[in-house]
Parts: structure tokens; C-alpha cells; sequence
């Protein structure tokens, strides 16, 4: 995958920087369990949660994934340069919230002030904390889950 976007880069650089170790930490299966929003499968959850289990030793602190979203993009005052929300969605089951919390407590800790270059040539110049949605429940999936919004100051090239 291409990282195009913010959305994309950061799920690039939590996946394989040295610099997000503490993140793929907080996950039973640590940079396989770092998905794009729209990838997570039900069985996906029931087999990290069979792993853990198995585990429980040394995986029971652990969050079951970490779900990344393009938010969009807005334009700034400059040209080229847009503010592009991602949201990290942190998924766990039957742990009530200290996993999600360490997670998104990781996740403060390492994004804070990120700058990642782009595949286009553009990059991330400025990528800050914009918020959290506190514990939720999803009843579809049966997990507890917190939203948590990181927002990306991007600049894209100049056109030729």
C-alpha cells in the first residue's frame, strides 16, 4: 500500500517504525494486528482473542487491534497544505478498558509531533492529538472500543 495520506502513513509507521514499539506492545499480535478500517473480520477478533487466551501470560494486558480511518481533509490557508483527521479505533473484549486506555496512551506517547514522508512527495509536517471518544461498546461485534483522533497537518506537491 501506497501511503498516499495520512491515514496510510501513520498505519505504515506504527506497523514497522523502531519508534512505535510501545504501541505494538499494547496488541496480542502487534503489527498484525494494526488494521485499515474496513479490513477487521469478525474472525479476526475471535482468533486474536483465542491467541491472547492461549497466551494469557504475557498477552492479558494486550488490546485485540488497532483499526485505522481516513477522515477526510480540509483545506488550510496555504496551498498544497491540507489538515487530514485519521482516527485510531482501539478494539478489545471481555478486558473492560485498561487495555484500550495503555493503548491509547501508547499511541499519545509515539504520534505526538510525528512528521512521516509521503510516497507522492508530500509529507506529514505536523501530526497532533485531536481527542478521544471514551468507551464504547459495539454490539455488532461485541467489543468495547475508544476512537481516538489524531490530526495531520499534510503537504502535497506542487502540481507540474
Amino acid at each position: 500500500m501506497a501511503d498516499l495520506d495520512a491515514a496510510s502513513a501513520v498505519r505504515t509507521y506504527l506497523k514497522s517504525s523502531v519508534d512505535a514499539v510501545s504501541v505494538r506492545d499494547c496488541l496480542v499480535a502487534g503489527a498484525d494486528s494494526i488494521y485499515e478500517a474496513g479490513d477487521l473480520e469478525p474472525d479476526k477478533l475471535a482468533e486474536l482473542e483465542g491467541t491472547r487466551r492461549t497466551n494469557w501470560a504475557t498477552l492479558k494486558s494486550c488490546a485485540l487491534v488497532l483499526a485505522i480511518q481516513d477522515a477526510g481533509e480540509d483545506l488550510t490557508e496555504w496551498p498544497y497544505v491540507y489538515q487530514q483527521p485519521v482516527v485510531l479505533r482501539v478494539y478489545d473484549r471481555n478486558r473492560g478498558y485498561r487495555n484500550i486506555r495503555t493503548t491509547r496512551e501508547a499511541l499519545k506517547d509515539t504520534l505526538h509531533t510525528t512528521v512521516i514522508n509521503l510516497d507522492s512527495g508530500g509529507g506529514i509536517l505536523d501530526l497532533r492529538y485531536g481527542g478521544r471518544a471514551g468507551h464504547r461498546y459495539d454490539p455488532v461485534y461485541a467489543v468495547t472500543y475508544e476512537a481516538v483522533t489524531f490530526v495531520a497537518t499534510v503537504q502535497v506537491p506542487e502540481p507540474d
